[in-house]
């Protein structure tokens, strides 16, 4: 399946995942591409912030569907 990812500057980007992925290894993928640490992301599908360890499917993402992408600061 095919998430979009969608970044605070409306910058979007199309990760390949299994609905049966953990939130973490989407983004690890993010990570990857863009460079922004996974502990510092926080990605947000309908209101709602994902959890790391959550797999895809708890959270009913369906193909095609966007995931809002917001950055936090590590200390």
């Amino acid at each position: 399946m095919i998430i979009i990812v969608r970044d605070i500057y409306n910058h979007k980007a199309a990760y390949t995942v299994k609905d049966t992925d953990t939130i973490e290894v989407l983004k690890a993928m993010i990570e990857f591409r863009i460079g922004i640490s996974k502990f510092s992301q926080r990605l947000i599908y309908r209101g709602q912030m994902l959890e790391d360890e959550r797999k895809i499917c708890h959270y009913n993402i369906k193909d095609h569907s966007y995931v809002d992408l917001c950055f936090r600061q590590v200390c």
